[in-house]
């Protein structure tokens, strides 16, 4: 009986595999379909530009252009331009056309906000034959040297669904400086005066408006000078005016490396923004200053480089107390905190090492921060050590 039960439940599952094959082979058999390009209803437009960049060849800071490039229909339908959010250092794209659908309008200005931010969403149709004048504002602001800008354009032309206008030259400056890094050294027990030079072979005229430092602890002031005194500069006889700012750093600051950031704001009768007020230019010039005195640090910049964070890594410096009859030297701060600080006497008494680690487990990524040591010395009563390094081959 069992055999005549059996029989038919084998025959029922050699079927269903053998259709499943049969199903399966039949698919494999099917060309696979291959994606095409969505069909265009109706006539199609065809974009034609003349020219898709413009070289303005040299252009000054904080100046500004214009330029009207040709976009052309030469298909049998209605084109349709999509402008989209062109680069930071463009102003205004301005689409300007005749030969419009009736209703349709003849000018699109599409123009940066209050908020920065261009509106989107905007359209612009042209007849078939029909000619669009694309007129791009551009500002050059403070940038300088190889300057590009570009406005992108989706269109409804099947076979260039976008273009891009893109504006192009050489931004010369109009402000020279005659660093921005000034660099120094300085005694803890006495004021040190420092000074660069601002000038300009282009403008005749021009005003410090202000100058701030970031730390608020330097001095700052300016006058104007005679441009042939600009020896900073290789040819000053080409310089048509110039300032000069002195930065006074004052005694007491601490020993070791300081840092600063100073901020210059200039006013430039000779050229207005778009309100048509004086422009102004503003300018950052890294302050660098080594502090030396009483109390010497024999490496005020400790550099960890990469450090393996199932390692740890330690550096090893020396600081000398002179001057006073009984150094004494402690931690008063540590950035970042997991640095570890350990001081030790020497067979010399004005003479301490001061032990650093990063130890293990410490957090993975960049670090850049100061070691703070107090002494008992009453004309340089901190030492500075700045540190830096990249903690490697944790997880961030």
């Amino acid at each position: 009986m069992w055999k005549w039960i059996a029989f038919p439940l084998i025959v029922a599952i050699v079927i269903a595999v053998g259709g499943t094959t049969v199903w399966n082979l039949m698919l494999a058999s099917q060309p696979v379909p291959v994606p095409v390009k969505p069909v265009q209803h109706g006539p199609a437009p065809k974009v034609v530009v003349d020219e898709l960049v413009h070289d303005f060849d040299t252009m000054e800071q904080a100046a500004h252009g214009q330029h009207t490039f040709t976009i052309r229909n030469e298909g049998r339908g209605v084109l349709v331009l999509y402008p989209k959010k062109p680069s930071c250092g463009c102003q205004k794209l301005v689409l300007e056309s005749e030969d419009v659908p009736e209703g349709q309008p003849k000018r699109l200005v599409m123009e940066v906000g209050p908020d920065g931010e261009f509106p989107t969403g905007l359209v612009f149709k042209v007849k078939p034959g029909g000619v669009v004048k694309a007129t791009v504002h551009w500002d050059t602001k403070l940038e300088t040297g190889q300057y590009r800008q570009t406005v992108p354009i989706a269109t409804n032309d099947p076979e260039q669904p976008r273009i891009t206008l893109q504006i192009t030259g050489f931004v010369t400056p109009l402000v020279l400086f005659s660093t921005q890094e000034l660099r120094g050294e300085a005694m803890t027990t006495t004021d040190t005066e420092l000074s660069f030079v601002i000038a300009s072979e282009v403008l005749k005229q021009m005003e410090i408006a202000d100058v701030k430092s970031a730390n608020g602890e330097v001095t700052l002031r300016w006058e104007q000078i005679d441009p042939l005194t600009a020896e900073e500069f290789t040819d000053p006889t080409q310089l048509r005016c110039a300032y000069r700012v002195y930065v006074t750093v004052p005694r007491g600051l601490p020993v070791g490396p300081y840092r600063d950031v100073l901020t210059v704001t200039l006013r430039l009768p000779e050229r207005t923004d778009a309100s048509g007020k004086a422009a102004e230019y503003k300018q950052d010039v890294k302050l660098f200053v080594e502090i030396r005195g009483p109390v010497t640090v024999t490496s005020p910049r400790v550099d960890f480089g990469d450090v393996f964070v199932d390692e740890g890594a330690r550096k090893r410096l020396y600081v000398i107390i002179r001057d006073v009859e009984k150094p004494e030297l402690s931690v008063r701060s540590v950035d970042p905190e997991f640095i570890k600080v350990r001081i030790e006497p020497t067979s010399n008494p004005r003479r301490f090492l001061v032990v650093l680690q990063v130890p293990p487990a410490a957090p993975p990524g960049k670090f850049n921060g100061v070691v703070v040591l107090s002494t008992n010395h009453p004309a340089a009563p901190e030492a500075r050590i700045a540190v830096r390094g990249t903690v490697v081959g944790g997880t961030n």
